[in-house]
């Protein structure tokens, strides 16, 4: 649901080291893009840091960080 990829985004700062970074495991499955949309939003930058496709889904792995010049 929206409301949990808002939610998991505007709380995961408060999660990291300075200059840190986290990995989420999204699937194509689910609702990927509200995730990445809610990062997004919420100042943080994602990169792809491993993906598997398989006959049915595509795993993703994103590497997810505060943006350039966001207070730690």
């Amino acid at each position: 649901s929206t409301d949990v990829a808002a939610r998991f985004a505007a709380g995961l700062p408060a999660h990291l080291a300075p200059g840190g970074s986290a990995l989420v495991l999204l699937s194509s499955d689910g609702d990927e893009d509200s995730f990445l949309d809610a990062f997004r939003l919420n100042g943080m930058c994602t990169g792809i840091a491993a993906r598997r496709a398989f006959a049915t889904e595509t795993l993703t792995v994103y590497r997810v960080a505060r943006g350039a010049g966001e207070a730690p």
